[in-house]
């Protein structure tokens, strides 16, 4: 296991916790997409078969999560490319993510709620298609 690996699975368990136990709405959203980051960097270095040099350098070129999106999406279609469908939720979480961290609105129940549905969603396909326990 990566230390990635465990940091993913780690900000999965406290983003349920924030939303389920304290109500902390916005950095349950936070965490949750993390979650799914950190999962695609490890997949980036395991299965995508890139060291942390190699990825340091290409995501000077472009938003650092732009490419980890579009470098799993493309091992994802590989691999398998009808489970591309259910990871695409990652940019709409994205989205979630960046109002929830920059925007000055509330986020709400519903809002946290369908972000860590999306997070579970998304790191279950990545583990079925990569084969990660």
């Amino acid at each position: 296991m990566t230390h990635l690996l465990k940091k993913s699975q780690d900000n999965h368990k406290s983003a349920l916790q924030l939303f389920g136990n304290y109500k902390y709405y916005a950095p349950s959203i936070h965490c949750a997409y993390y979650s799914c980051v950190q999962l695609m960097i490890h997949i980036l270095l395991t299965a995508g078969k890139k060291t942390e040099k190699q990825i340091d350098v290409e995501t000077q070129k472009e938003s650092s999560h732009n490419y980890y999106i579009r470098e799993v999406s493309e091992l994802i279609t590989k691999l398998q490319p009808g489970k591309l469908v259910e990871f695409n939720k990652i940019k709409e979480l994205k989205k979630f993510r960046r109002s929830s961290d920059y925007k000055d609105i509330e986020i709400t129940f519903d809002d946290a709620n369908k972000a860590t549905t999306y997070s579970e969603q998304i790191n279950s396909t990545l583990k079925k298609v990569f084969n990660i326990l």
